[in-house]
C-alpha cells in the first residue's frame, strides 16, 4: 500500500482518479475478505464454518485434483461468506451489501470452480439451518456446448455433495441408534436386514426386469410386511421340524417305549 501511495503522487489527470478510484475498490476488496475471515472463526455462527468444511470435502470428492485453492478464488468465495449469511443472521449486515462484482479471469482459469465452491458453500449451508425446499443459485451460461461441459462438471460436484450429506447423516444416525441397537439380538437384527434386503432386491429387480408395481414405490409398504410374514411363517415350520427331528426327542420317545414294554 506504501508503494501505492508513492505511485499516485507521480500521477494527474484521469491516470491519478483510475488509480484512486482502483486503490478504494482493492480496500473495499480487502475489507470484505476479512471479513469473512473473521466470520469462518467466529464461534456463534457455526454453521458457516461447517458448511464451508463441507465444501471443501465436496470439492475434494468430486475432484482428486483438488488440492488447493487459487489465490482469486478462495478471496472470492470467502469474501461473499458474510453477506449471504446475512441471510439467516440479520446481524451480520451492512451497509456494503448488496455488492455485485464480476469475476474475471482467462479461460481455464478455474472460474467454474469458484462458482462451484460458493454454490456448494450454500447448499451446505441452507440445509444446516433447516432449509427443507426451494432455489439455492441459478446458473446460466452463454453457448451451449459450454452449458453442456459446464453442466457435467456442476452436476459431479453436486453429486459430490450430496455423498458427503449422506455420510454426515449416516453417522449422526448410527451414533444415535448404538445404543439401542446393541440390546436388540443379533439373530433378530439379522432377520431384519434381510427381510429388508429381500424386498428391495424384489421391488428393484422386477422394474429393471421392465415390470410395473401397481403402487409404485408405495408397493414397498405392502411387499416388506409380505416378506416378512412369509419369513416368520419359515422360521415356525423350521422350529417344528428342528424339535420334532431332534436327538434329544428321538432319546425320549425311545425310553418312553422301553418304559411300556
Amino acid at each position: 500500500m506504501s508503494q501505492w501511495t508513492t505511485k499516485l503522487t507521480t500521477l494527474s489527470g484521469i491516470e491519478l482518479e483510475d488509480a484512486t478510484r482502483s486503490r478504494r475498490e482493492f480496500e473495499l476488496e480487502v475489507q470484505r475478505f476479512k471479513r469473512g475471515l473473521e466470520l469462518l472463526k467466529n464461534p456463534k455462527f457455526p454453521a458457516v464454518s461447517q458448511a464451508f468444511l463441507l465444501m471443501n470435502k465436496a470439492m475434494q470428492r468430486g475432484n482428486t485434483s483438488h488440492e488447493k485453492w487459487r489465490l482469486f478464488q478462495i478471496a472470492f468465495i470467502i469474501s461473499l461468506l458474510p453477506e449471504l449469511a446475512a441471510r439467516e443472521y440479520p446481524e451480520l449486515a451492512t451497509q456494503d451489501d448488496g455488492f455485485v462484482d464480476l469475476l474475471w479471469f482467462a479461460a481455464g482459469g478455474g472460474k467454474t470452480e469458484a462458482f462451484m465452491g460458493i454454490i456448494l458453500w450454500q447448499a451446505f449451508f441452507d440445509r444446516l439451518r433447516g432449509k427443507q425446499f426451494g432455489n439455492t443459485a441459478f446458473v446460466r451460461f452463454p453457448l451451449r456446448l459450454l452449458t453442456f461441459q459446464q453442466l457435467q462438471r456442476l452436476a459431479v460436484a453436486l453429486a459430490a455433495a450430496a455423498a458427503v450429506a449422506a455420510v454426515l447423516v449416516v453417522a449422526v444416525v448410527g451414533m444415535a441408534v448404538r445404543a439401542p441397537l446393541s440390546r436388540v439380538p443379533e439373530n433378530s437384527m439379522k432377520f431384519a436386514v434381510g427381510v429388508m434386503l429381500i424386498a428391495f432386491g424384489m421391488f428393484w429387480g422386477a422394474e429393471g426386469a421392465g415390470a410395473h408395481w401397481p403402487l409404485d414405490d408405495a408397493a414397498l409398504l405392502i411387499l416388506v410386511p409380505a416378506v416378512a410374514l412369509y419369513a416368520l411363517a419359515l422360521v415356525a415350520l423350521f422350529r417344528r421340524r428342528s424339535a420334532t427331528a431332534s436327538p434329544l426327542n428321538a432319546d425320549v420317545a425311545t425310553t418312553e417305549r422301553a418304559t411300556h414294554s
